[in-house]
């Protein structure tokens, strides 16, 4: 790990919050029961692109270099940074398979211009609070590492 007075902290924060706010905006909808699908919908993909802000912001935070379009892909990330968090042996991280899965639903659904399969409020409600593990293991671990957030 870089120095942490190294470390952009603001913008390791920043996409930290972002991700923070899609997942409790993806558990006050699924918490709603007048939600339309397509909010559930459009949720779902914010969810996960708030489990990629966790990932960029881990390794923002661990290494100083910010992620760049057609670097490793999502999934790849998504398994680096969790397989740290395990040797670290940081508690309640959540699985590396978990989390991809996540996010091969979204680019099976959104990335071919129409959902192929709805999600539902529990689906959201899981997803979210899937994000939300893998944000408080990565938060940790990074005050453990010495940054300031």
């Amino acid at each position: 790990m870089r120095n942490p007075k190294d470390v952009p902290v603001e913008e390791v924060k920043r996409a930290l919050d972002r991700a923070a706010a899609r997942f409790a905006g993806g558990l006050l909808a699924a918490s709603r029961p007048d939600t339309l699908q397509g909010e559930l919908d459009s949720n779902f993909e914010g969810v996960v692109a708030g489990i990629n802000f966790v990932v960029e912001a881990y390794i923002l935070g661990t290494t100083g270099l910010r992620r760049k379009v057609n670097d490793a892909d999502a999934s790849t990330q998504i398994l680096s940074v969790v397989t740290a968090l395990n040797a670290r042996k940081v508690r309640d991280t959540p699985s590396a398979s978990r989390l991809t899965n996540l996010n091969a639903r979204r680019n099976a659904s959104a990335h071919q211009g129409t959902w192929l399969d709805g999600i539902d409020s529990d689906a959201l409600r899981d997803a979210a609070v899937e994000g939300q593990r893998f944000h408080a293991a990565v938060k940790a671990d990074l005050k453990a590492k010495g940054l300031v957030l």
